[in-house]
């Protein structure tokens, strides 16, 4: 699947190095040490260095090897961060315990940032035991309410990602409630725009339907009794979200109810970040940290 084979080629590929942004917490520090130990990163932690290897001693992990830069100030330990991954010190960011505010801020900072001139969004990715292949999901947290402008951003980094992963031709569904164009739904009036936006393959090579119910968009069955033929009908591999709420109402579903292994990252900055909720667990950070990896311009997966 997905995370293993990317796991095994990048265990086959110098560590890279990776910064991590007001280091602390068990469950990153546990991914750090895995993603080390496995020969996938090399780790530049920045952060308060007392209380980083405090709470490494307590969870019986050791980082003496590893480069620690001390920051006492989380400001700092993001500013210092930031500025080795924008000066190529560390090809990925990775968000420690500073909040989620804090962190967007130091990343679009407009002198000392990442930006690219683009929209930052955010990609989340789905191994489920049900289902034969990965399902990708954007977005599911960052852009609250896309306009379609936005939207248009959004499914274009989606594709570009797709191709980095290995997808010559993505099959990609555009979400909705409604299967046909309902001017009072927004979403399928978007859904539709998205489709003559992307025709000719002008957002990147890739077969682009909607607006999809998410059962047509994921399951045969569903497609056939609609009678709905298509490349992308039951068998789509990213999921485009009319919102915020959908995108993270449908991945935490995936999550917490479908136990699906999981993983997520920032496109659209000058290098691929990794920012995740504190209730995610190691396995999920070493996942999404091997994830930026793959997607980033030094690697091909």
């Amino acid at each position: 699947m997905l995370f293993d084979r990317i796991l095994t080629e990048l265990s086959q590929r110098p560590p890279v190095p990776v910064a991590v942004a007001a280091a602390s917490g068990v469950g990153l520090l546990e991914a750090m040490a895995s993603a080390r130990d496995r020969g996938l990163v090399r780790p530049v932690l920045f952060g308060d260095a007392a209380e980083l290897e405090r709470e490494a001693q307590r969870a019986g992990l050791s980082f003496e090897s590893s480069e620690i830069e001390d920051h006492a100030s989380v400001d700092r330990a993001l500013s210092a961060a930031v500025a080795a991954v924008r000066d190529g010190r560390c090809a990925v960011l990775v968000k420690g315990s500073a909040s989620t505010q804090a962190f967007l801020r130091a990343v679009l900072d407009r002198d000392r940032g990442l930006r690219s001139g683009g929209l930052l969004t955010h990609m989340a990715a789905f191994e489920l035991d049900r289902l034969d292949r990965p399902l990708f999901l954007t977005d599911s947290g960052l852009v609250a309410t896309p306009d379609l402008a936005a939207k248009v951003e959004i499914l274009r980094q989606g594709v570009s990602f797709l191709h980095r992963l290995g997808y010559a031709r993505p099959r990609v569904a555009v979400l909705s409630s409604s299967e046909l164009p309902d001017a009072r739904n927004r979403a399928s009036i978007d859904a539709a725009a998205l489709v003559l936006a992307a025709a000719g393959d002008a957002l990147g090579a890739a077969d682009v339907a909607g607006p999809y119910a998410l059962d047509l968009a994921v399951s045969p069955k569903a497609a056939a009794l609609k009678g709905v033929v298509s490349p992308v009908a039951g068998r789509a591999d990213l999921l485009i979200c009319p919102d915020v709420v959908a995108g993270n109402i449908l991945g935490k579903s995936m999550l917490y109810l479908a136990g699906a292994r999981g993983a997520g990252v920032i496109l659209g900055a000058s290098a691929p970040v990794v920012m995740l909720s504190r209730a995610d667990d190691a396995a999920t950070r070493l996942r999404s940290l091997a994830l930026a990896i793959a997607v980033h311009p030094g690697f091909s997966a």
